[in-house]
């Protein structure tokens, strides 16, 4: 039932020779694992239980997907897909506990997408899953430089990722548009709340 979920959605006949290759966990041999370039594993063992699916591109483990019947709500099974994640061994990295950077929950109409990497993250609706070459370069991607772009430039951050990612700070120097000869707008924003609290 599972495998025809995710097949609806992404996996068909027809995508999945295009994009990702789907199997069985118990179909892959633990050396196997190198061999894993572009594959949705299903049922892949955790110490919280087996996930449905979990992606591998390039031998990374980079995804964790929940999917179930249409009557269940997405975002409950996004709760699942991270308890799995704090769960399993030996992966690319750890973000807060999490060991895998995306997590996906699917119920054949919709995809919620949850990037654990960072705290503020916010998860959103997909309109596919991510293919093994986009799944690689947001991985890749350095987010620490696209934060500090953001952080500087508040009006760019706001019309990117919305008014929920903008401190006060950030918010007022946009209200404002500008600083002064002496600030600039981000330092002028910081006095004036300073002055207000």
């Amino acid at each position: 039932m599972k495998l025809s979920v995710l097949r609806s959605i992404q996996f068909s006949q027809e995508s999945a020779t295009k994009s990702w290759k789907a199997g069985c966990c118990s179909s892959f041999h633990p050396r196997s694992v190198f061999e894993l370039t572009r594959h949705a594993v299903e049922e892949y063992p955790t110490e919280t239980g087996p996930a449905d699916y979990v992606l591998f591109v390039e031998v990374k483990l980079l995804g964790i997907i929940e999917a179930k019947k249409v009557s269940l709500g997405t975002e409950n099974l996004l709760e699942q897909a991270k308890r799995y994640a704090r769960g399993v061994p030996d992966t690319v990295g750890e973000w807060r506990g999490y060991k895998v950077p995306f997590l996906y929950s699917t119920n054949s109409e919709s995809i919620i997408h949850l990037d654990v990497r960072r705290k503020e993250n916010a998860s959103c609706l997909l309109a596919d899953f991510h293919s093994p070459q986009a799944f690689l370069e947001k991985y890749r991607k350095d987010t620490e430089k696209t934060e500090r772009w953001f952080s500087e430039r508040p009006r760019e951050k706001l019309l990117e990722q919305g008014t929920p990612f903008l401190s006060d700070q950030e918010l007022l120097a946009v209200i404002l548009g500008r600083g002064t000869q002496k600030d600039d707008v981000l330092a002028l924003s910081k006095k004036i709340i300073k002055i207000i609290d």
